[in-house]
C-alpha cells in the first residue's frame, strides 16, 4: 500500500519546515498586524476596516487602543477639516 502524502501546512505558511530556535509570534501580535494591515488597506477608516474584519467598529477601537496603550502611546483623533468659504469680490 502506498503511503499517502501529507500537507505540510507549517511549511506552506512560512515557506520554509518549522526551525525550533525561530521566534514565535502570539495569537494576539498576530491579530494586531492583521488589523493594521486591514487598517492600512482602507485609509484608517475604523467603520470599512471593522466591517472586513467582520467587528464592530468599537471592538476594533478597543483593540486598537488596548494595545496602543500598552506601548505607553496614544492615538489622537484627527479633527475634521472645516472649509471656510470667502466670498469673493
Amino acid at each position: 500500500m502506498a503511503r499517502k502524502k501529507t500537507w505540510d501546512w507549517r511549511a506552506n505558511l512560512t515557506g520554509t519546515s518549522r526551525r525550533r530556535d525561530a521566534p514565535f509570534l502570539t495569537l494576539g501580535d498576530i491579530e494586531l498586524l492583521h488589523i493594521d494591515k486591514v487598517l492600512q488597506a482602507y485609509g484608517c477608516n475604523f467603520v470599512h476596516a471593522a466591517k472586513a474584519l467582520g467587528i464592530s467598529r468599537a471592538t476594533l477601537y478597543r483593540k486598537v487602543h488596548r494595545d496602543v496603550a500598552g506601548l505607553g502611546l496614544s492615538i489622537a483623533r484627527p479633527k475634521k477639516a472645516r472649509v471656510k468659504l470667502r466670498a469673493v469680490g
